[in-house]
C-alpha cells in the first residue's frame, strides 16, 4: 500500500489522525507546491521534498502514512516572480505553513529570507537564489489530545467583568515564588503563586498580550533589543515558542492549554490580544517568510494600480487582505482554533478597524464582523476591539455592531485630562462615568461595550503618568521620536523620581482617583498589570522593545506600593460587591420612582442638581454622581430582581477643598463613608445625615453610601418582579378547563413597564371577525383590573365582569372592538391607580407613572402588534372605583391618547378628594365621559359620584354628549354590578351618541 496518498484539501494545515498526517496548503496561483520535511529538530535543511501532485479547489494536498506527531515541516512554493504584478513566488524559499499548529526554533535573520537580493539597485524586483532553509523555524504536526478533565468556560457577564491586562513573560520573570525554569511561561502564570495573586487582587478575566507566534523584528535584534510586545505576527495558530522552556517540539501546546486550564479552574478567563490586522513580512522590502511566498495577493491588500506596494493601514508595512475568501477564513478558523481546542474565552483585536475595512477606503465595516455575527460560535465569546487603525477615516470609536465590545480611547483621554486639572471636562467625564451612552446606545449596546481604560501596554504606566510630563524612550534607540507625544499627563511638580514628600503623597493620591474612577464607572475595567501597585517604566511610553526589568513586574514592594496595592483591592471587592456599578443597561436617567427621584443624578456641591450652567461652565471641576441602586430595574439569571444601596461618587480635580452637601430628602437614610481617596486607610466614621457638609479635599474622590433596604423603607419600593398571579395557561395560568373566556384572546406575558418598573401580563381580546381576512380595524378599549373582567378564574372575588361575552354579543349587533385588560399589580393597585396620596390609606402617589405607562408604553405597543384604530377618539380608557378614578386622569392628562373615558363607581374620595381639585383647575374639555354608580352604594361615594358629574357638566362636559350619567337601582360596589352596567356604557362611548 503506497505511503504517498492524495490526501483531502479539508482541513488546510497539517492533521495526524492517529496513522498518518493529511498536509493541505491554499496557493491559489502557485504552479507547483513541495512538502518538506525535516529529520530532526537540528538538521540545517529539509530530508525529503515531496511535490503536493493534487489540487482541489486552489488547495494542494497530500497524505503520508505513518508520519507522527513531532514531525516537522514546511513547504516550496513554485510560481512567477512578478513583483509588479503582486506575485512573489521564489522556491529557493522555505515558507511556513499559515496553518501550522506549532512552530519550532526561531528566526536567525540572513539576507538570504528575503526574496529579493538586499541592496540589489532593482531592490525587490531582483531575485535571490540562497536557501532561506537554514534560518527559519520548522512546522510541527502536533498531537492535539488533551486532557481538559472538567474544564469549563467561566462564562462571566462582560458587565461583571474585571480584566487584567497583562504579558506572560512581563507579569512571571521575577515572580520569586514560581521556579526559576517556569518564569517567563505559559506554566508560569499556571503556578499556584501566580494564580493565587490574580484572585487575590480580585480580576476575572486575564487579557494575555500577544501569544500567536510572532518574530523579532531584525533591525531591533541588531541594536541588541527584540519586539517584546509581540505585535509582529508569524503565524495565527501557534502560540510562540518565546513562552517555554520546553525543547521538544510542539510541547508549548500542551503548556498553554495547562495555563488555560489553571485559570479556569480558578474562575479567571483568558482574553487573547490577537493581531490579524498584519504579518511579520512588512513592505514590499520585507522578508518572504509565508504568506507573502505562498499568495501574496490572496494574503495581503495590494495598492489597486501597482501591485508592487501593500496597503499599509497599521504602521507596520502591510495588511491582511480580510476582502479576500481565503484569508478571511483564515481568520476564522484560527479564531475558531483558540475557542475549541485552545478554550480561550475571548479575543482583543488589534487595530481592529483595519481588519473592518472593506472594498473601499473609509467605507463601512466590512463582511469580517457579519461573519463573526453568523458564527455561532465566535458569536458567543467576549470579542473586544481597538476601534482604530493608521489608515484614513480610521478611528471608529463607537461605530463597531452589536456582540462587540471597544477600548474606548475617548474614556483614557476624558479621565487623564480631568484629573489633571484641564478645563471643560465634567460635561464629558459624566458620560464617560456613565457608561458612554452617547457612543454605544444608539446602536443597541449596552454599557459593557466600553472597556474602560486609562493605562495599556502601550503608554505611560499609572505611575507613570503622574510622575512625568514627557517620555522618556531614550532606551529604544530611537532618539526618543518614537511613542505617543500627547499623554495628557501630569508630573505633579518634578519630572521623574524625586524625594520631594509632598510631591510623592500628590502621587499617590492622584494613582488612588484614578483608580478609584476605573473601578466605580459604568462599563468594564481593565487594569494594566502592575499598575495595582505603582509599577514604572522610568517614563518610557512604547517598552515594545524592552524585554528587561524596564517591563518586567517588580515583586520587591516597598511599603507605599503595598498599600496602593490594598487600595486597589478593595476597589474590586467594593465593585463587585455592588452591582449598580457594573449595571447591564444603561440608565434611565429620568423620573422612574416617584417625583424627583431617579436611578442617576448629577449634583453640584451645594446639594442641588447641575444644571446647564454649571455642565457649560468650563471651570467647574467638582461634581456628584448618584447611583440608585434600588432602581437597576434589572434581573438575575434565576429572575431575582437586583437591588443595591445607593451609592454617591464625589469627584474634586481642584486643588483646594470644596464643601460638598450631602444630597437627599430631609429625614432620609443617613450616608455612609466607605473610601475617600486623601485618607486611603480604613476608618470607621459616623453616619452623616442627610444636608452635611462634607469636607471634599483638593484632588480627591469620595463615596458614600445610603443603604438600600433603609432607603426602600423611606421612599417605598416597587419591585420589578411583583406581579399578580399569571393569566396565560401555556406558561402557568389556570388550565384552560377552568377559564369562563368566550371569544379569542392574547396574552402578552411579562409586558414590562419602564415607568413602573414592573412587569404583568397584558389580555387582548380580539372581535369576532378579526382573523376574517379582512383589513379592518378596530376601536381599542382599555380597562383596568384586567384579570377581573374576562375570567372568573382570576378574579379577585371569583366574579368577573363578562366583558368578552358582551362583546361578543354585541359583535352580533354590528359593535366590535379591541379590549385590552390591564391586570393591577395586587397590594400597589391603589399606588398605581391615583396620582395623589391618600395618607390614612397609606397608598397612591404613582398615577402619574401608570397613566404615562398606558399612554407611551402599552398603547403604542397595541397599536403596533393589533389592527387599531390608533385615534384618540376610537380610544376609550374604563375602570371600577380606584380604575374609574385614574380613567378620568388619564382622559385629561393624555387627550392625545384618549379620547373617552368609562368610569364606574370612581373612587373620587381618594386622596382626601384632591381630584375635584384637579378637574376645577383644569383647563379645556378633551373626550367624552360615561359616569356611574349604583344607588346600594355608599352614601358618601354616591355623593362624590353625583358632585364629580355636576362638575364636569360645569367645567363644560354637556349632558347627554360629552357626559353620560347612570344611577343603577339597587346596584351595589361590585364586578357583578359593573358587568350588568357595562354592555350599555360600551355602547354609548363607542357609538359616539
Amino acid at each position: 500500500m503506497d505511503t504517498l496518498l492524495p490526501g483531502s484539501p479539508y482541513p488546510l494545515g497539517a492533521t495526524w489522525d492517529g496513522s498518518g498526517v493529511n498536509f493541505a496548503l491554499f496557493a491559489e496561483q502557485a504552479t507547483g507546491v513541495e512538502l518538506c520535511l525535516f529529520e530532526h529538530a537540528h538538521a540545517p535543511r529539509e530530508a525529503v521534498r515531496i511535490p503536493l501532485a493534487m489540487q482541489t479547489d486552489h488547495v494542494w494536498h497530500l497524505y503520508v502514512r505513518n508520519l507522527r506527531p513531532g514531525q516537522l515541516y514546511g513547504y516550496r512554493v513554485y510560481g512567477p516572480y512578478q513583483p509588479e504584478h503582486g506575485l512573489r513566488f521564489n522556491p529557493h524559499k522555505f515558507v511556513l505553513d499559515p496553518y501550522a499548529k506549532a512552530l519550532h526554533g526561531s528566526i536567525r535573520w540572513h539576507d538570504a529570507t528575503h526574496g529579493y537580493t538586499i541592496l540589489h539597485p532593482d531592490e525587490d524586483l531582483s531575485y535571490d537564489e540562497r536557501d532561506s532553509a537554514p534560518y527559519l523555524p520548522r512546522c510541527v504536526v502536533i498531537d492535539p489530545r488533551f486532557d481538559w478533565e472538567d474544564d469549563q468556560h467561566p462564562n462571566i457577564p462582560l458587565h461583571d467583568s474585571v480584566i487584567y491586562e497583562a504579558h506572560v513573560k512581563g507579569l512571571t520573570m521575577q515572580h520569586p515564588d514560581i521556579p526559576e525554569e517556569l518564569r517567563g511561561t505559559y506554566l508560569g502564570i499556571a503556578h499556584p503563586a501566580m494564580i493565587a495573586y490574580l484572585r487575590d487582587l480580585g480580576i476575572t478575566a486575564l487579557e494575555l498580550l500577544p501569544v500567536h507566534q510572532f518574530a523579532n523584528d531584525r533591525h531591533l535584534e541588531e541594536q541588541g533589543l527584540s519586539n517584546y510586545w509581540g505585535y509582529n505576527t508569524l503565524n495565527f495558530f501557534a502560540p510562540a515558542t518565546q513562552y517555554t522552556r520546553c525543547e521538544k517540539p510542539g510541547g508549548h501546546v500542551r503548556e498553554f492549554k495547562q495555563m488555560v486550564k489553571a485559570l479556569h479552574a480558578a474562575g479567571i478567563e483568558v482574553i487573547l490580544d490577537v493581531v490579524y490586522n498584519h504579518t511579520a513580512e512588512g513592505n514590499h522590502l520585507g522578508p518572504t517568510l509565508s504568506f507573502r511566498g505562498i499568495d501574496n495577493p490572496a494574503y495581503y491588500r495590494l495598492v489597486n494600480d501597482d501591485a508592487r506596494y501593500c496597503m499599509d493601514y497599521t504602521g507596520t508595512g502591510n495588511t491582511l487582505n480580510m476582502v479576500h475568501q481565503r484569508s478571511l477564513q483564515l481568520v476564522m478558523d484560527s479564531l475558531r482554533y483558540w475557542v475549541t481546542e485552545m478554550r480561550v474565552d475571548g479575543f482583543r483585536f488589534d487595530l481592529a478597524a483595519a481588519l473592518a475595512r472593506g472594498l473601499y477606503e473609509g467605507g463601512q465595516l466590512s463582511s469580517f464582523l457579519d461573519t463573526i455575527h453568523q458564527d455561532p460560535l465566535l458569536s458567543q465569546v467576549k470579542l473586544i476591539a481597538e476601534p482604530w487603525d493608521v489608515g484614513p477615516g480610521g478611528y471608529q470609536v463607537g461605530n463597531f455592531p452589536v456582540l462587540w465590545a471597544e477600548w474606548n480611547g475617548k474614556y483614557r483621554d476624558t479621565v487623564r485630562r480631568f484629573w489633571k486639572g484641564d478645563e471643560a471636562q465634567v460635561a464629558e467625564l459624566a458620560y464617560r462615568l456613565a457608561g458612554s451612552s452617547d457612543l454605544y446606545e444608539r446602536n443597541g449596546r449596552a454599557p459593557a461595550a466600553s472597556i474602560n481604560f486609562i493605562t495599556a501596554h502601550d503608554g505611560f504606566t499609572l505611575r507613570d503618568l503622574v510622575s512625568y510630563n514627557e517620555k522618556h524612550n531614550e532606551a529604544n534607540g530611537e532618539g526618543n521620536n518614537d511613542g505617543d507625544s500627547h499623554n495628557n499627563s501630569w508630573n505633579c511638580g518634578a519630572e521623574g523620581a524625586t524625594d520631594d514628600e509632598g510631591i510623592n503623597a500628590l502621587r499617590a493620591q492622584q494613582q488612588r482617583n484614578l483608580l478609584a474612577t476605573l473601578l466605580f464607572s459604568q462599563g468594564v475595567p481593565m487594569l494594566l498589570h502592575g499598575d495595582e501597585y505603582g509599577r514604572t517604566q522610568g517614563g518610557n511610553n512604547n517598552v515594545y522593545c524592552q524585554d528587561n526589568p524596564i517591563s518586567w513586574m517588580d515583586w520587591e514592594l516597598t511599603d507605599e506600593q503595598k498599600a496602593l496595592y490594598d487600595w486597589t483591592r478593595r476597589l474590586i471587592a467594593f465593585r463587585q460587591a455592588h452591582p449598580v456599578l457594573h449595571r447591564g443597561t444603561f440608565f434611565q436617567g429620568r423620573e422612574i420612582h416617584g417625583e424627583g427621584i431617579k436611578d442617576i443624578e448629577w449634583y453640584r456641591p451645594d446639594g442641588a442638581l447641575m444644571g446647564d450652567s454649571e455642565w457649560d461652565d468650563g471651570m467647574v471641576r467638582c461634581l456628584g454622581m448618584l447611583l440608585n441602586g434600588q432602581l437597576i430595574a434589572e434581573r438575575t439569571p434565576d429572575g431575582e430582581i437586583i437591588r443595591d444601596d445607593v451609592l454617591l461618587i464625589l469627584f474634586n480635580a481642584y486643588h483646594e477643598t470644596i464643601p460638598f452637601t450631602l444630597p437627599g430628602n430631609e429625614g432620609g437614610p443617613d450616608w455612609r463613608l466607605e473610601l475617600d481617596t486623601s485618607h486611603p486607610e480604613s476608618q470607621e466614621a459616623e453616619p452623616m445625615p442627610v444636608g452635611s457638609l462634607y469636607a471634599l479635599e483638593g484632588r480627591s474622590l469620595v463615596i458614600l453610601s445610603q443603604d438600600g433596604e433603609t432607603w426602600a423603607a423611606q421612599y417605598g419600593r416597587y419591585e420589578s418582579n411583583l406581579r399578580h398571579a399569571a393569566l396565560a395557561p401555556l406558561i402557568g395560568g389556570p388550565p384552560l378547563a377552568k377559564r369562563t373566556i368566550t371569544g379569542n384572546f392574547v396574552t402578552i406575558a411579562g409586558f414590562f413597564s419602564p415607568e413602573l418598573n414592573n412587569y404583568r401580563d397584558i389580555l387582548v381580546y380580539l372581535p369576532p371577525s378579526y382573523d376574517n381576512g379582512g383589513l379592518e380595524r378596530y376601536p381599542v378599549v382599555y380597562m383596568h383590573d384586567g384579570q377581573n373582567i374576562f375570567d372568573a378564574t382570576t378574579s379577585y372575588i371569583g366574579v368577573e365582569w363578562r366583558v368578552d361575552e358582551t362583546m361578543e354579543a354585541l359583535a352580533q349587533q354590528g359593535l366590535e372592538a379591541i379590549v385590552v385588560g390591564i391586570p393591577n399589580i395586587g397590594e400597589r393597585r391603589s399606588d398605581e391607580y391615583s396620582p395623589f396620596v391618600d395618607e390614612a390609606s397609606g397608598g397612591g402617589g404613582r398615577g402619574d407613572a401608570y397613566v404615562d405607562f398606558l399612554a407611551n408604553t402599552l398603547k403604542p405597543h397595541i397599536d403596533r402588534a393589533f389592527r387599531t384604530k390608533p385615534e384618540a377618539e376610537f380610544t376609550t380608557i374604563m375602570g371600577s372605583s380606584m380604575g374609574g378614578l385614574i380613567s378620568l386622569y388619564a382622559l385629561l392628562q393624555h387627550p392625545e391618547s384618549f379620547g373617552n373615558a368609562g368610569l364606574m363607581s370612581g373612587a373620587f374620595w381618594f386622596g382626601e378628594r384632591a381630584m375635584f381639585d384637579y378637574v376645577r383647575q383644569y383647563k379645556g374639555v378633551p373626550g367624552r365621559v360615561y359616569l356611574d354608580v349604583g344607588t346600594a352604594e355608599e352614601t358618601q361615594l354616591k355623593k362624590d359620584v353625583r358632585n364629580m358629574g355636576q362638575l364636569l357638566m360645569d367645567k363644560g362636559y354637556t349632558f347627554g354628549r360629552k357626559l353620560r350619567y347612570v344611577e343603577e337601582h339597587g346596584g351595589e360596589h361590585n364586578e357583578e354590578a359593573w358587568g350588568r352596567r357595562f354592555g350599555k356604557a360600551i355602547q354609548w362611548l363607542l357609538l359616539r351618541r
